[in-house]
């Protein structure tokens, strides 16, 4: 198996040598492509898009969480009534269809952080599989509530594969929901953030903003360090197709841009015009 680079990172240990990831995302993070970028690399299996969503799966917790330990935890031999069973065990989720390859050493996914209540369960899980957990946020809340506009008012998605799509012209009211959606997800997202670094070894445990990942050099460089963190040969890591659908400078996303700048002046999201 090719998974590994072998260039002295710490290897995860669940079952026979295997390793296991999970990336935490709130919505419109940039998950999917980085789901899909990681997934690129031989060696390294995502057995479903997102398997434990609420939308896709209505099950408990504990269901879940017992769904969570079967994908990391796949038998040694890759044939035979016992991995059949493994794989009979991850059809529970409705988002698996059927296994992309039985030659791998790596499992991973991504995951909201709200999809399971039981938080503390989780990280407990995470750190008694020696999962690698990969903290994915945005820090621009002007850009994302109008990531989260474009996707929920005007059906416009976060990334394309065919690339940028028209401008906006901004409801106010509309996008005030989605500014105060947006803060209420990063908040959230940073608590989870904060229980799990107090219970994950810190080798265990990394973050990556979107912000990082908006140029192809940013690409480049988050590859390069996710790559080491999860052990995996960089050189056989490619991009996801998926490209960012939204201009990043909010003078070409919105149509009126100033009319959005002058609602936030007095507010404390005033800041997040500052970069432009």
């Amino acid at each position: 198996m090719s998974g590994r680079s072998g260039r002295g990172c710490r290897s995860l240990y669940t079952v026979g040598n295997m390793a296991s990831f999970v990336v935490i995302y709130y919505g419109n993070t940039g998950s999917s492509w980085l789901i899909q970028t990681l997934g690129s690399a031989p060696g390294v299996m995502i057995p479903a898009f997102e398997p434990v969503e609420g939308w896709a799966w209505e099950a408990s917790d504990e269901e879940k969480l017992d769904w969570i330990r079967t994908a990391f935890s796949p038998p040694v031999e890759r044939e035979g009534p016992g991995f059949e069973k493994w794989v009979e065990r991850l059809a529970e989720s409705p988002q698996f269809t059927e296994l992309p390859t039985k030659d791998f050493d790596t499992v991973g996914f991504k995951m909201n952080g709200r999809a399971i209540e039981d938080q503390a369960g989780l990280i407990r899980l995470f750190a008694e599989l020696g999962t690698k957990t990969i903290f994915l946020q945005r820090d621009n809340r002007i850009k994302h509530a109008l990531s989260l506009y474009r996707y929920h008012e005007e059906q416009k998605s976060q990334f394309e594969l065919a690339g940028v799509r028209p401008p906006s012209k901004i409801k106010l009211k509309a996008f005030d929901r989605w500014a105060e959606d947006s803060t209420r997800l990063h908040e959230n997202h940073l608590a989870f953030r904060g229980m799990a670094g107090s219970v994950l070894d810190a080798d265990d445990i990394t973050d990556v903003s979107y912000e990082e990942f908006v140029t192809p050099g940013g690409k480049a460089a988050v590859i390069d360090r996710l790559a080491g963190f999860l052990g995996l040969n960089r050189e056989e890591v490619s991009h996801g197709e998926f490209e960012k659908a939204t201009p990043d400078s909010l003078r070409d996303a919105v149509v009126n841009y100033e009319r959005l700048r002058r609602h936030f002046r007095r507010t404390p999201l005033a800041r997040h015009f500052d970069d432009e």
